[in-house]
């Protein structure tokens, strides 16, 4: 029981152990309190010197071997004290500190996260991981992209950013380019045209430039990208995405009266 205290104190097993050896030996070598404590010779030297150093133990120079005695329990009064006072103030302190590390904490959360991605392996792996990563939401996926050139250098991406997004029951409103591949693309998959909403604009009007960079906003996640150049960038930011997003719905209005013409 004594030894189980002592630990809560905040001593080891084996200081605890020879602590309480040498309080009941009173004066002893290191041979006598290891004999008695179970504590092997050799560690029972190195608890010595820890306990001497915490003001535990006291040494005796004796005419052959050195004598250890314990110091009168009081002393473990005294260090208790001492450790909640400074406990104390360590709380004191944090109470102080706590407003300026919450401070920073708010900062850092309303800072945007940005990630890039590089390179042919990397672009396809971010688009993949993308659509396993979508969460259901009465939110539509907003894209502005050209699914031609998607097809192109992502195989099999629209197909299955179909088949993910019916899993969760995502919308998707898209204004792509009026060309023969985007026609063919949403011919192809004009059954899916409940899930989809695809407006065509022309691009001897609004031109798409030679190399697209594609724009998505979904959810607190915006994302420009080029598969020619094989790059993606991707900014968490619920404020950035809010402000896209009506950029987007009024780009969508103008959309919808070209695509109608």
């Amino acid at each position: 029981m004594l030894t189980k205290n002592l630990i809560d104190f905040g001593l080891s097993e084996k200081e605890a152990k020879v602590y309480v050896t040498a309080l009941e030996l009173e004066t002893a070598t290191a041979n006598e309190i290891a004999k008695k404590s179970g504590v092997n010779r050799s560690s029972t030297y190195v608890v010595i010197e820890s306990l001497k150093k915490q003001g535990l133990i006291s040494v005796t120079e004796g005419e052959i071997v050195k004598q250890y005695s314990a110091t009168p329990p009081e002393v473990l009064l005294n260090l208790a004290k001492k450790r909640a006072e400074k406990h104390e103030g360590i709380k004191k302190m944090i109470e102080g500190i706590v407003p300026h590390l919450e401070a920073l904490h708010k900062d850092t959360r309303h800072r945007p996260k940005v990630f890039v991605y590089e390179g042919e392996d990397q672009i396809k792996e971010a688009y993949f991981d993308e659509l396993t990563l979508l969460k259901p939401s009465d939110d539509f996926y907003r894209a502005f992209e050209d699914p031609g050139e998607m097809d192109k250098y992502l195989h099999g991406y629209i197909e299955k950013d179909f088949v993910e997004r019916k899993t969760k029951g995502i919308k998707l409103r898209g204004i792509n380019p009026n060309t023969k591949e985007t026609r063919f693309i949403v011919e192809k998959y004009k059954n899916m045209q409940t899930l989809n909403e695809n407006l065509l604009i022309p691009v001897n009007k609004f031109r798409f430039p030679e190399k697209p960079i594609d724009f998505a906003v979904y959810g607190d996640e915006v994302t420009f990208s080029s598969l020619s150049q094989s790059f993606s960038i991707v900014i968490k930011h619920q404020e950035i995405a809010d402000t896209l997003k009506n950029i987007f719905d009024l780009a969508w209005s103008e959309a919808k009266r070209l695509d109608q013409k």
